[in-house]
């Protein structure tokens, strides 16, 4: 009786869960199922079945496969700048501190960053040197910064980015001329990084594995104090007499096109061991006709 009041009240709600499980079901019943059901009646169940999986594992594979050339479709991690030291003192402070191979020798071997670029580096930075900008949705506890450090700062209106510098980056412009084709392994090693296997176009193909970090440094200073006299407020301009803050990031790819890849190769597999039981049934049925027509007297 407690179980029919609860329903009649109409306190049961409808799982979105639920709800999405039934219409995945739904939608293969009526889709593949009716496939599966007209190619069943003509070529009986267990071949209309492997016909049917092989139709539907081979689009998905080709499904997949367009999605990772494009990236689109089921996306893995988006690339992003990770933050892996903040030094505060000089350049000195930074080499001696450093625990990154790349930065024993810095700045020397090191290109000087366009001020243009800051700002997509220096948005990963702000999260750590003013993690009191972003604020944390309620409920939620706030990100664990990546490194120990104290930041001096309060706020991303306190410091301003005076200087930049990144290692193995993408340059297009060291690309050869006689490598705007597609050349394997003629042109490894070309421009300002190794391994690279071969050009399209503009644009680099690396050898697996072995593509080399791409960092940037950055240089971050507090600002001038102004007095708030009205009218627009002016630009911030760096403070000589304060601390210097040098912030190392790395470049994370991620791995957008990782699940489709995935997906693709998975669904490849299991169409091509599909079509091979399909061949070896068509080749016994072939041996079995050619020994009948050998039995038929002539």
């Amino acid at each position: 009786m407690h179980v029919l009041a609860t329903v009649l009240m109409g306190n049961v709600t409808w799982d979105p869960f639920i709800r999405g499980i039934l219409i995945v079901v739904t939608a293969v019943l009526v889709l593949p199922g009716s496939v599966y059901l007209l190619l069943a009646t003509n070529n009986g169940v267990k071949l209309g079945f492997l016909i049917a999986m092989a139709a539907m594992f081979g689009w998905i594979a080709m499904l997949a496969g367009i999605w990772c050339i494009f990236g689109i479709g089921d996306q893995g991690r988006v690339n992003t700048w990770s933050v892996k030291e903040i030094v505060a003192g000089t350049q000195a402070d930074l080499a001696s501190q450093t625990n990154i191979g790349a930065l024993k020798n810095f700045p020397v071997g090191w290109d000087v960053l366009p001020s243009s670029k800051f700002a997509d580096p220096q948005a990963a930075a702000d999260k750590v040197l003013a993690p009191g900008s972003f604020p944390v949705p309620q409920g939620q506890s706030p990100p664990k910064s990546p490194i120990n450090f104290t930041s001096p700062y309060k706020s991303t209106s306190d410091y301003v980015t005076i200087l930049g510098w990144e290692k193995g980056h993408h340059q297009t412009a060291d690309i050869p001329k006689h490598c705007s084709v597609i050349k394997f392994w003629n042109c490894i090693g070309r421009g300002n990084e190794p391994g690279v296997m071969f050009y399209v176009g503009r644009h680099k193909i690396y050898a697996p594995l072995i593509r080399p970090p791409h960092y940037v440094v950055i240089v971050d200073q507090g600002v001038r104090p102004v007095l708030a006299l009205g009218g627009a407020p002016p630009q911030p301009v760096a403070d000589n007499t304060q601390p210097t803050t040098w912030i190392v990031l790395e470049r994370d790819l991620g791995s957008i096109r990782q699940p489709s890849f995935v997906i693709c190769v998975s669904a490849l597999i299991i169409f091509l061991g599909i079509c091979d039981i399909l061949h070896r049934r068509d080749k016994a049925i072939w041996a079995a006709q050619a020994a009948a027509e050998e039995k038929v007297p002539v």
